[in-house]
């Protein structure tokens, strides 16, 4: 089911009537959502097109607003979505601020079994992972790409127990192994990670996973979710579920029948009904929880990870470096990234959240100092708090086993779990990015177990995300558009190879560095030894960002955005990000703050705080321009986003070396452009939509 608007995203402004991706044409949709039999029936006598009528439960319910509603729009609850839509079930998801503003845009961004868990014996969590890492880089390959890691062995018996693990680690993948792992020598360690530490090195073993963009692949979904002919709405704060008494069920139970939400720019409140509603809140289901039943009983036991981003002197290769077991017995991840290097995480328990008001986490002290130290006894330079371009953390929310009290998190469930209240709210926590598709599958199943949805077969196991390209189409190509553009030319290098054929073959000697590569991935790898991506370079070894913005992420749509105004005006010499992206970022991708587009729909402030506030004036100039908004917002804006980007800065100590060059030490990110307008900014109004300006399942 697919549903196509006859609008040209290119022409227009965010605030625009025309555009059915503006805030006003969303919640236009969502009130002529609302169902009535009287509307229905009038519709009919007058010969009009009727509103499509919702279809009726198992449970042999009138019909409702909405098949499926969904709350949360982090990874699970916008796979549950795009689930639940494209088998034909009138979808709603309702995300009360942007669409993963947690966890799901906080990961260390790796689709990966879990290399960890097998030393858990939890083969069953690594198989399913690997398949479904397997069908991300099929179904996503704008957002996914291969990447080769570096396992270093310093002891005796290392080599040999890693390789023999990493064997296990290939056989459960399957025929989607993305290659096959290696051993290494001393030499060629060092040549696939430079920067690795030498004392005391035996070896290493060279093995594959896959590295993707989590924010970017969220937006995906939620676009995903509107090609399929569904509703995501961010910014709508669910307050309260609708009940009804179910004559089926005991007088003291009511059953969910909705939800009460609020838009949070207006205050405008919406009563929905739906005959499934499903609690998909992440670390925050307990909150939701409770909001239905005030005795309901705790879930999760939220762990705190934490990253921290250097720059890529740190790892100038294209491998990344797994540590397997640090000292303290914690994994430890250096990964390059967007053109600089990645490193976490930690594994601390935060019981002293208040998990009913969801905050952004900031990274401890203690855990910035652990990273650090931990790095420097595996990298050639030590890095201090002074080389910290950014440092950011997420809650990972672990499911509570029946004695969890005094468990260490890091051995706590990251398999998710499903649970149906007895007023019938279905609730998902639990599990990781790269299970968000079975995730979504399994709780759709569980939904059919429950009565709450007729039985539908799953259709994602092959469905193409938004801005994927087609299997048969030509790489690179947008329909309709000219794709000749030298943004898109520049930006499109990874994007242009089309997915490995990941299928392996017959097996090879377990330690010869000159082995052949046995997959096209590991062949396109054999020149610098360890490079992952099919395409000739990994998503983390782009082009400086001073030089044309690399488009890739936006896939079928690069021409498009490459055909926006200010494709040639970058906003700071840091970012590969123009005004053009800012643009498309509010007419296409829902963006409403300089937060939304610095944290998400371009990764700067996870990649530089300090870069990110010297851009917040002319993110916040452009925003104003497509969304109609006042300078009084804009300095609104930039003294949110101040504030929001303050935790993200590592706070230097007595000794440490001064901060790189290149940027002022003190930017002013509240200070309003000397360009503005004193006048609000003058665009379209955004207006009601007339029914026939939509066309709407």
């Amino acid at each position: 089911m697919t549903t196509d608007f006859d609008f040209d995203p290119a022409s227009m402004r965010a605030g625009d009537p025309r555009s059915t991706t503006s805030r006003k044409a969303l919640l236009t949709r969502l009130r002529q959502s609302q169902y009535s039999e009287e509307k229905y029936l009038r519709a009919q006598e007058n010969g009009d097109a009727p509103p499509q009528r919702p279809s009726v439960s198992p449970r042999g319910e009138p019909p409702r607003d909405w098949d499926v509603i969904v709350i949360g729009g982090g990874a699970t609850g916008l796979g549950v979505a795009v689930d639940a839509v494209s088998r034909g079930f009138r979808t709603l998801l309702l995300e009360q601020r942007d669409f993963a503003s947690g966890t799901s845009s906080k990961a260390t961004k790796l689709v990966h079994g879990g290399v960890r868990y097998l030393a858990q014996r939890n083969f069953p969590l690594v198989k399913e992972a690997l398949h479904e890492r397997g069908l991300l880089l099929k179904n996503a390959p704008h957002l996914a790409q291969p990447l080769g890691f570096v396992v270093p062995a310093y002891r005796f018996l290392e080599k040999p127990l890693y390789q023999i693990g990493l064997k296990v680690y290939d056989f459960l993948a399957g025929p989607l192994n993305l290659g096959r792992s290696r051993g290494l020598s001393r030499d060629k360690t060092l040549e696939a990670a430079p920067t690795l530490a030498g004392e005391h090195l035996r070896g290493g073993v060279l093995y594959y996973d896959a590295q993707f963009d989590d924010a970017r692949l969220a937006i995906a979904l939620a676009r995903t979710v509107f090609d399929q002919g569904g509703l995501a709405l961010n910014y709508m704060r669910v307050s309260g579920f609708l009940k009804y008494q179910d004559p089926n069920f005991p007088l003291s139970t009511q059953r969910i029948s909705g939800v009460e939400t609020v838009d949070v720019e207006t205050g405008e409140t919406f009563r929905l009904t739906a005959h499934c509603v499903i609690n998909a809140t992440g670390v925050w289901v307990d909150g939701m929880r409770e909001l239905d039943d005030a005795n309901a009983h705790a879930m999760v036991k939220p762990s705190q990870g934490t990253h921290l981003v250097l720059s890529r002197e740190f790892l100038p290769g294209d491998a990344a470096i797994l540590v397997p077991r640090t000292e303290d017995g914690r994994v430890l991840f250096v990964v390059p990234w967007l053109g600089h290097t990645l490193i976490g995480t930690t594994d601390t328990p935060r019981s002293d959240l208040a998990l009913k008001n969801p905050t952004d986490p900031a990274p401890l002290e203690d855990e910035i100092d652990f990273i650090l130290e931990a790095a420097a006894r595996y990298l050639t330079r030590a890095p201090g708090r002074s080389d910290v371009l950014s440092a950011w953390a997420g809650l990972r929310p672990l499911v509570k086993e029946a004695e969890a009290s005094k468990t260490p998190t890091s051995k706590l469930s990251r398999e998710h779990t499903i649970a149906v209240s007895p007023s019938g709210l279905l609730t998902v926590t639990g599990g990781k990015w790269s299970t968000y598709r079975k995730m979504a599958e399994d709780v759709l199943d569980a939904a059919f177990v429950a009565h709450l949805l007729e039985v539908r077969p799953c259709e994602t196991e092959a469905l193409r995300l938004h801005g994927a390209p087609k299997p048969d189409a030509s790489p690179g190509a947008t329909p309709g558009r000219a794709a000749a553009s030298r943004h898109v030319a520049a930006g499109m290098s990874a994007f242009a190879a089309p997915a490995p054929d990941i299928v392996d073959k017959a097996d090879r000697p377990d330690d010869t560095d000159a082995a052949p590569a046995d997959t096209p991935a590991a062949a396109a790898a054999e020149g610098s030894l360890v490079s992952g991506d099919p395409g000739g370079g990994t998503a983390s070894s782009r082009a400086p960002a001073n030089h044309h913005p690399d488009l890739a992420i936006y896939g079928t749509d690069a021409a498009l955005v490459a055909s926006l105004e200010g494709a040639d005006e970058p906003i700071v010499p840091q970012f590969d990000l123009t005004i053009a992206q800012v643009r498309y970022a509010a007419r296409c991708e829902f963006a409403r703050t300089v937060e939304d587009v610095l944290a998400r729909r371009h990764r700067g402030l996870l990649l530089n705080a300090r870069a990110a506030l010297a851009a917040a004036p002319r993110v916040a100039l452009t925003l104003a321009t497509e969304l109609g908004h006042s300078p009084v917002w804009i300095e609104k804006q930039l003294k949110e986003f101040a504030k929001i980007a303050e935790p993200y800065r590592v706070t230097r100590r007595e000794g440490d070396l001064p901060p790189p060059s290149g940027l002022p030490s003190q930017p002013a990110p509240d200070r309003l452009p000397d360009t503005l307008p004193a006048s609000p900014v003058q665009v379209p109004a955004e207006t009601d939509l007339e029914p026939s300006m939509l066309r709407s399942n």
